[in-house]
Formats: structure tokens, C-alpha cells, sequence
């Protein structure tokens, strides 16, 4: 995680506030990526307080704040979700000094859940004690009150593209295949990256999507592997049918491959259906969020594919 949030602009600000010891009193943090926002703001409170500048991660301030438990590293919401009780607590917790650090470092995830009441915050935001760094997160930007904003430093994690979480998926998970369907229905989100991974229907269209390109050859094939997708988006039906297609393409120029099917399948294409059919999935995506007629969307889908690897196969005669 660290070695992929190290590439986004809020760390590389805080990071140098830090070393120009100018961190401000309170940082707020946005992600899109509201199901890793919390693992995003724990790493961050470990870069602010660790003694290396660039963080450890293996010091003890650091793996007490892992673990959320270190006695001036704070973790609000206490209980699943952000609540005027933790907004409370805050304010009369900011005023006692820390234990062991120099600091005292309030980590609050997803402020917006507060609403109107995230005011709670603002005179300690506004004025806060000495050696308090307040460590704001929130999904969107738009969602924290005006009064918040303007009186803290904004921050943004964005969403990653393929290659990044490629990357940081390799040094996580050990399944390439299931790691390349994950990557490529994730959006940019790790939380999503995680949750596909570990999505037994993500494996389920993959292995359908090898189908198709391995086995169908007609019109009737086409309504046949229609009703089967009819249960998948077809957004997530064109990425992993683009993931297969890049990976048909590199086995065509020698890469290896150990899965039979797929190689069986890659036999069938040449490099020029391969680059047509992606061109014209590409074209297909972008117009899944104004065709509301999925039956027909997915029906140009699979004869994109179909007639693409025909037409190459008739040239290469």
C-alpha cells in the first residue's frame, strides 16, 4: 500500500511538510475510493509521526498506529459510523495533552457522515490546541461543509490506473489471471481491486468470456452466450472481454500461456482481429452509460467478436 499511495500528490505534500516541518494543524483527505479511505488515512498518520521521513513501517509508533492502538494516534468512527458522539469526544480529548508522541494526531474518517453537525468540529479545527494535527477523510469534497473546507488543507488521493494497481496487485495476491479480472472491473479503487479478487462471480464471467472467444462461431452461438452474460454488467462484460483479447494478443507475439483454452482460443485470432475487436469494444464502452438496451448492447458485443475474427480469418486465406 505504501509504495502505491507514495505516487499520489497528498502524500508527496504531506511528506514534505514534514520535512520542511511545516505540517498543518489539519489535512483534509479525499478518495473516491471510499472503501480503502481508512486504510488510506492509517498510512498517512503513520508518515506524519514516524521518525524516519519517509515512514518505516516497522518502528513501534508505527505498528501501534497499524494495529490502531497507539495511545496519541486517535481513530474516529469509534463504531461504524462517524456520529456526534465521536464529534464530542474529539473536542474534549484535543485539549488533554499527548502521552508519548510530540504530537497528538486525530485520524476521522469520512467526515461527511456527521452532516450539519460536522460544525462540532470547527472551532477545534478552526483553533486547535497546540501539537494537534487533525487528519480528515471523506469520499467527496463537495459533501464537507464550506465553514470545514476553507479552514483546512485539502488533499487528494486519486483513482489509480491499470499499471499502478497491476503493480501493487502483484505484491499482494498470487493468482496473475484473477488478479488481471480484478484489475480491470476495479475502476482505479482498491477497495475494488480487493473485492473482485476475492469475488468467486468476477472468476465466473472470466471463465465464460474465454468461452466465448474459445467456442463461438455462429449466430446461434451468439444468443446462446447472450443469455448467459444477461447476469453481468456489460461494462464489467467488455473489460474482461478486453482483458483476454490483450492477453490473446501477447500470445500471439510468444508470450506463454498455461492455460489451454486460452491458447486454444488465441489460435483462432490474428493480430489485426485482435486490434479491430478491441477498437470497436472500446467504442462499445462508451456507450454503455447513454444505451439503457443492455439485450442490445450486449448482442454488438459478441458480434464485435465474432464478425472481427471471422473477417481476419477470411484476409489471412
Amino acid at each position: 500500500m505504501r509504495e502505491l499511495l507514495k505516487k499520489t500528490a497528498a502524500y508527496k505534500i504531506i511528506a514534505s511538510d514534514k520535512k520542511e516541518n511545516t505540517l498543518s494543524h489539519a489535512y483534509l483527505v479525499t478518495s473516491a475510493d471510499e472503501d480503502t479511505l481508512s486504510d488510506y488515512l492509517t498510512e498517512l498518520a503513520k508518515l506524519i509521526v514516524c521518525k524516519e521521513q519517509e515512514y518505516c513501517d516497522s518502528c513501534r509508533d508505527c505498528k501501534l498506529i497499524t494495529s490502531h492502538v497507539h495511545p496519541d494516534v486517535i481513530f474516529y468512527p469509534k463504531d461504524k459510523k462517524l456520529s456526534v458522539a465521536d464529534a464530542d469526544e474529539i473536542v474534549e480529548e484535543s485539549v488533554v495533552k499527548p502521552l508519548e508522541l510530540d504530537k497528538k494526531v486525530f485520524v476521522i474518517n469520512k467526515i461527511e457522515e456527521l452532516n450539519q453537525y460536522q460544525n462540532k468540529l470547527l472551532k477545534t479545527i478552526e483553533e486547535p490546541p497546540k501539537n494537534v494535527i487533525l487528519l480528515i477523510g471523506a469520499a467527496r469534497e463537495a459533501a464537507v461543509l464550506p465553514t470545514i473546507r476553507s479552514r483546512v488543507k485539502t488533499v487528494n488521493i486519486p483513482l489509480f490506473t491499470k499499471k499502478e494497481l497491476l503493480e501493487y496487485g502483484k505484491t499482494v495476491f498470487e493468482d496473475k489471471a484473477r488478479l488481471e479480472v480484478a484489475v480491470s472491473l476495479s475502476g482505479g479503487k482498491v477497495g475494488e481491486l480487493r473485492r473482485f479478487y476475492a469475488d468467486e462471480t468476477a472468476m465466473e464471467l472470466y471463465a465464460l468470456c474465454v468461452s466465448v472467444l474459445h467456442s463461438m462461431r455462429s449466430a446461434s452461438d451468439v444468443l446462446y452466450y447472450a443469455s448467459k452474460l444477461a447476469n453481468y454488467k456489460i461494462a464489467d462484460v467488455i473489460s474482461v472481454l478486453k482483458v483476454l483479447l490483450g492477453k490473446i494478443g501477447r500470445i500471439i507475439c510468444g508470450e506463454k500461456e498455461k492455460d489451454s483454452k486460452i491458447k486454444e482460443a488465441a489460435a483462432l485470432f490474428t493480430a489485426g482481429a485482435v486490434v479491430d475487436i478491441v477498437e470497436r469494444l472500446n467504442e462499445l464502452e462508451k456507450s454503455v452509460n447513454f444505451n439503457g438496451n443492455k439485450t442490445m448492447l450486449t448482442d454488438e458485443v459478441l458480434f464485435a467478436v465474432m464478425e472481427g475474427k471471422h473477417r481476419w480469418q477470411r484476409l489471412s486465406v
